[in-house]
């Protein structure tokens, strides 16, 4: 069985009462923040933070990758990411779940 890898807690910089904010490195928080306001406005059920954001890898020239969750055609799709990219100072990598969910074989929720 493989080992479960280390959860970090950070200093919440900006107390800005979004759920799980201390999970997030301090570098990103903002970007968090931002991303959660502005897809409260739009039709996105949860967002999921990956990737180096949630440990001691992050860096100033690290990504915000983000797992979407919500059912949403293309217009409306696009129309949200470009709402986030513009609220996000720095590269974000969005997936939809819907997408991952249709690659039979790949991932099975």
């Amino acid at each position: 069985m493989g080992r479960r890898k280390k959860r970090y807690r950070f200093q919440n910089i900006y107390q800005s009462g979004i759920m799980n904010i201390d999970r997030i490195h301090p570098l990103q928080q903002k970007n968090v923040i931002n991303v959660v306001r502005e897809m409260q406005k739009l039709n996105v059920n949860k967002v999921v933070v990956i990737g180096s954001s949630l440990n001691l890898r992050c860096n100033p020239w690290s990504d915000l990758d983000l797992v979407f969750y919500g059912d949403l055609d293309g217009f409306h799709r696009a129309h949200t990411e470009m709402r986030i990219l513009s609220v996000v100072d720095g590269i974000v990598d969005i997936l939809w779940m819907q997408d991952i969910k249709k690659q039979t074989g790949f991932l099975r929720i």
